[in-house]
C-alpha cells in the first residue's frame, strides 16, 4: 500500500463519525497540496450544494459555482477539470454525486489524478453518517490499491503476491471477491 493511502486509511479509521473522517481527509488534501481551500459539494439538479469545506471563502465559493456552470457538461459526465490554480473532481459514491473542489493551488502542486482517489474516499466517508458501512469503504480502498498494483506490475500475479507477502491463491481470491478482471492479453 502506498504511503498516501496508508495515511488516509489511518485518518478514516480513527474514532469519530463519517463527517469527522471526511473532514480529516479534506484537511489532509489541503495540507498535502498546499491549497487555499478544499470543499466537498453534493450535486443537485440546481447545482452544487456545499456539504463540507475547509478554508472556503465567498470568493472561492462563487468561483466554484461559475466554473461548474462553464464546465457543467464535462463534470456531469464524470470528467475532472483542472485550471491554473483549481481542480474540480466529480465523484460518484454509491447513489450520490459529489464534486470536490481544491482552490488556490500553487502551480503544479497537484494533479487531477492524485486528487480524484481522495475525493472518492472523502465522499464515501461523509456517507458513513448516512448509513454507508465502513466495511464498504475499506473494501473500495483495498480494491483500488490491488487494481493499481496489478496494473503497475503488468498483471504478474506472482510478483504482486511477493510484494504483498501473500500467495498467488490469495491474490486470485481477492480479485474474485472484488470483481477485478484481468484484461485480455494483446
Amino acid at each position: 500500500m502506498n504511503k498516501d493511502i496508508e495515511t488516509l486509511t489511518d485518518l478514516l479509521l480513527a474514532p469519530g463519525g463519517g463527517r469527522l473522517a471526511a473532514s480529516r481527509t479534506l484537511n489532509w488534501l489541503l495540507e498535502h497540496h498546499a491549497a487555499r481551500s478544499v470543499a466537498l459539494w453534493e450535486m443537485q439538479s440546481s447545482g452544487p450544494r456545499l456539504a463540507l469545506s475547509v478554508g472556503l471563502d465567498q470568493e472561492a465559493m462563487s468561483h466554484v459555482h461559475d466554473t461548474w456552470k462553464q464546465h457543467r457538461k464535462g463534470l456531469d459526465a464524470g470528467k475532472p477539470w483542472q485550471g491554473d490554480q483549481d481542480i474540480l473532481v466529480p465523484v460518484l459514491a454509491d447513489d450520490r454525486r459529489y464534486l470536490l473542489s481544491l482552490s488556490g493551488l500553487k502551480p503544479s502542486r497537484a494533479s487531477v489524478e492524485s486528487v480524484a482517489s481522495y475525493a472518492r474516499v472523502a465522499a464515501k466517508a461523509l456517507q458513513r453518517d448516512s448509513g454507508a458501512p465502513l466495511a464498504r469503504l475499506e473494501k473500495d480502498i483495498e480494491r483500488d490499491e490491488l487494481t493499481a498494483l496489478l496494473q503497475r506490475e503488468e498483471w504478474k500475479i506472482a510478483r504482486v503476491a511477493r510484494l504483498l507477502h501473500v500467495t498467488r491463491v490469495t491474490i486470485y481470491s481477492r480479485m474474485r471477491r472484488y470483481g477485478i478482471v484481468r484484461p485480455a492479453r494483446a
